[in-house]
Formats: C-alpha cells, structure tokens, sequence
C-alpha cells in the first residue's frame, strides 16, 4: 500500500452481513422453539423464559449489527476509528501497537474443522475489559469482526497502515 505524505486516503471497512444474517436466523429460530414448546412447558417454565430472553435479545443485537452504519471500521491519516453497535471509538496510530492474530479452535472442531481468529493490538485502555483481556489474550483491546477479511489479512492492512501513516508523523 502506497501513501505519500500528502495522500489523505480513507478505508472504509464494513461487516459482512451474510455472518449477521445467519445469526439473525438462529436467533429467530430459538424464539420460534421456545413459542411452540411454551405450549406444554415440558422444559419448565424457567427453560422457557431463559429461551425467549436471550432469543429475542440475540435477535434485536443480530437485526441492530444489518443497519447500514452500525458497525465499521474507518482507517484514515490520523488513525482508526471503531463504530460498534452505533458508538465510535477512536484509537490514534501513535497509541496502537503491532497487530497481531489470535486463533481459538471452536468447541466443535472435531466437526466442523473451524477455527475463530481474531484480531488483537494494545490501545492503553485502562477499563475493566481491558485489564481482563490483557490477562487472557496479552493484548488490551481487540477488533469485533473482520470486516468479510481474513484475520491475517485484515491484520497485515492495519499493520501496513501503522508503519505507513507513524512514519509519516515521524517526518
């Protein structure tokens, strides 16, 4: 990736929505069964309620994550810009360290032979997220989706962009 000093270029990355619609679908799914079984409470009542919650909830998150704007990440000059579920979080290049991939294998990887990546880098947040996440994972913050990239190659953009756009403030 080329970026002189007076190039201002802007990536604007967005989710990919075929991953939101599929959860949209499980989560209407598990409403739909806890409907049907609610009719003869062979779960018990609480197996009943605990569906319906958290169905619901996973569909309204699923359905709010499809609107347009809803979830982005924005890399321009100055740094990178993380919306989530409508709210924005800036992070300046100079406060990103190198980024780095972090692979989990799914509790079914005998399976289905899949594996979730992530994409982790160190921001200086001081919350309670991240104090846990430096614990688990060595890093303090971590990007929610890949954007419909690979996570190696999601994470080879970004750090392309930091040595870019910190040489270009070092100047």
């Amino acid at each position: 990736m080329e970026n002189s000093k007076d190039d201002n270029k802007t990536v604007l990355l967005k989710p990919d929505t075929r991953k939101w619609l599929l959860i949209l679908l499980f989560a209407a799914a598990g409403v739909v069964v806890a409907q049907l079984s609610g009719s003869d409470m062979k779960g018990g009542v609480f197996g009943y309620w605990f569906v319906l919650v958290f169905g619901s909830v996973g569909s309204l998150i699923a359905a709010i994550q499809l609107i347009p704007g809803s979830s982005s990440l924005k890399l321009d000059r100055a740094g990178i810009t993380i919306t989530k579920v409508f709210r924005k979080r800036f992070v300046p290049w100079c406060e990103c360290s190198e980024f780095k991939v972090w692979a989990v294998d799914d509790p079914y990887y005998w399976l289905f032979r899949s594996r979730s990546e992530f994409v982790l880098f160190s921001s200086g947040r001081s919350d309670r997220n991240a104090e846990a996440n430096k614990k688990l994972f060595g890093e303090d913050d971590s990007l929610p989706d890949t954007y419909g990239m690979s996570a190696q190659a999601l994470c080879d953009l970004l750090n392309e962009w930091r040595r870019t756009q910190i040489k270009f403030w070092e100047v």
